[in-house]
């Protein structure tokens, strides 16, 4: 294997695992209104801070990946 296929099958199985871990996050973000859950815009950026720390305790990485996408999200000056 030369080391461009490499680098190749490398970065395809990155976006792979990206593709799926971004559906993943979707499934879960789309869920939350029902359980009452969203507005997260509005949420002070500390506030999610706290909540990503408490969510890395609970152990589920798509839960600490979505609370990591809102604060990127609003640090960016998304609303």
């Amino acid at each position: 294997m030369s080391h461009s296929h490499a680098l190749t099958f490398s970065v395809h199985s990155d976006d792979d695992a990206i593709d799926m871990f971004a559906s993943a996050m979707r499934d879960k973000m789309a869920l939350a209104p029902a359980k009452g859950r969203d507005g997260w815009q509005t949420y002070p950026v500390d506030v999610l801070w706290q909540m990503l720390r408490e969510h890395v305790d609970k152990g589920d990485p798509v839960d600490v990946a979505n609370l990591a996408m809102m604060i990127h999200h609003r640090a960016a000056g998304g609303t």
